[in-house]
């Protein structure tokens, strides 16, 4: 089961627009009030508090850089599957569950799907396991239960998780 959360995202130290009950639902949020400032640094418009047009400008156009002064921590939880095509985008920095430093404890069950209609998109679940989907989850099962023998007998987490590349 995947779930992605924000953990942080960056607020400015100083208030940067006054409270307007006219602009309020443009301008309540602290963050963006910020990209907003910044997107404005040169502006006559620095006091202007709705922002939506300023953003739709920014982003019709490509003016990227007033949304780089905020940062935000996401927490993704997904499956081995789908982990690596989101750590092989650069824009974005990362900290992965280490399986060197900690236990797993959970293992996630194969899912076969079709092809997609494009080759790099999956279809719906496959309708139909058969054997072959039944002898990948006892290899997943016989891994698991190596990991979790090797832990007990005092093996390392570090030595330990090489069984799971495997499965």
């Amino acid at each position: 089961m995947s779930s992605v959360r924000i953990i942080s995202i960056t607020l400015p130290f100083v208030t940067l627009y006054k409270e307007d009950p006219q602009y309020r639902q443009f301008s309540s949020n602290p963050s963006e009030q910020l990209i907003a400032y910044c997107a404005r640094v040169s502006s006559i418009n620095q006091e202007k508090p709705n922002y939506k047009e300023l953003f739709q400008y920014l982003i019709a156009n490509g003016h990227w850089s007033p949304f780089e002064m905020v940062d935000m921590t996401v927490e993704i939880v997904t499956s081995r599957a789908i982990a690596p095509q989101i750590l092989r985008h650069r824009s974005f920095s990362f900290q992965e569950f280490s399986q060197r430093y900690a236990e797993v404890t959970e293992f996630e069950e194969i899912e076969l799907r079709l092809q997609g209609e494009s080759k790099q998109g999956s279809g719906e679940r496959h309708p139909d396991f058969g054997e072959s989907a039944g002898s990948a989850m006892e290899y997943v099962e016989a891994g698991e239960k190596l990991y979790k023998e090797f832990i007990e007998q005092g093996v390392s987490r570090e030595s330990a998780r090489m069984i799971l590349q495997w499965v």
